[in-house]
């Protein structure tokens, strides 16, 4: 399993499991849609992001069936310190 946290700004905005090429790149073209005049990046989540996303993995149905689907969750920022 990959975690990755994609970055708006330069701040954590999206916390998300990826297991197949391309679909990060993928949620970042779409938010960059959305919001031209932002500057969206990935990275490999630190270990408190990667909790926060099983976390949201573990509370959604279905999910837990399917570890090979990706998975991204907005970062909430009481949760995300």
């Amino acid at each position: 399993m990959a975690y990755v946290t994609i970055e708006k700004d330069g701040e954590p905005w999206m916390f998300c499991h990826s297991t197949h090429e391309g679909e990060v790149e993928k949620q970042i073209r779409a938010a960059s849609l959305e919001a031209p005049t932002a500057t969206f990046t990935s990275r490999p989540s630190t270990p408190i992001e990667s909790q926060h996303c099983a976390d949201a993995m573990d509370d959604q149905s279905g999910v837990v069936e399917d570890p090979f689907k990706f998975f991204a969750v907005p970062v909430v920022d009481d949760k995300a310190a």
